[in-house]
């Protein structure tokens, strides 16, 4: 059996040119899909018709597309159109009095040492946080008093002395203020881990980050 393919308004024809006496199947794999922004996300049906299908469709060679898709064989959620997700699971774990680090179980060395404030806010020093995070080092951009994290699609501005964080241009108000000491940024943790899609939860003095 020899078969002729080709695209027409966004389906794939498959025309057969010869046919055959003996019982045959046509096997499509490693077919290639690319979608721009304009595509919903979420899941799209396989329907497949044409005049091999029904006598009734007729084929799109002698008609349209939609009279070679009268009678048709539906196979729902076929497809899923959406974001790519590169993102690693993430388990990392901080003990507060310590300094001891790990990510996926493996040690992390931080170069600061976390501090609890005055009113009870756990401080943690930026850089050892995107390092926890698996954050690039050079995502971190720092000008004066201010400092900007940008990971992914998620941007995040801090300024020494406030308690103003903007994620995406977003205005959140934090329980403590970004402090530089000694050159050194701290943040409040729970905020920064958060903005970066990480679950935060306290036992005892180690602090858990997780994202799955």
């Amino acid at each position: 059996m020899q078969l002729d393919t080709k695209v027409v308004d966004g389906a794939i024809v498959i025309t057969i040119l010869s046919d055959s006496y003996d019982i045959s199947s046509i096997t499509i794999s490693d077919i290639a899909f690319t979608a721009n922004n304009s595509a919903s996300e979420g899941y799209y049906d396989l329907r497949i018709g044409g005049s091999a299908l029904s006598i009734v469709n007729k084929s799109v060679n002698s008609g349209s597309l939609k009279d070679a898709m009268n009678h048709s064989v539906v196979a729902n959620d076929f497809l899923k159109v959406g974001t790519i997700n590169t993102y690693k699971n993430i388990e990392a774990m901080l003990n507060i009095k310590t300094g001891e680090a790990s990510l996926n179980g493996t040690s992390v060395e931080l170069v600061t040492m976390p501090y609890i404030t005055d009113d009870n806010r756990t401080m943690v020093g930026v850089r050892d946080l995107v390092t926890m995070f698996e954050i690039p080092d050079d995502s971190i951009t720092v000008s004066g008093n201010n400092i900007t994290i940008v990971s992914d699609d998620n941007i995040v501005q801090l300024t020494h002395g406030s308690r103003e964080m903007f994620l995406n241009g977003t205005q959140i108000v934090m329980d403590g203020e970004m402090q530089i000491i000694d050159g050194r940024t701290y943040v409040p943790v729970r905020y920064i881990a958060q903005a970066f899609g990480l679950n935060v939860s306290f036992s005892g003095d180690t602090i858990t980050f997780k994202n799955f």
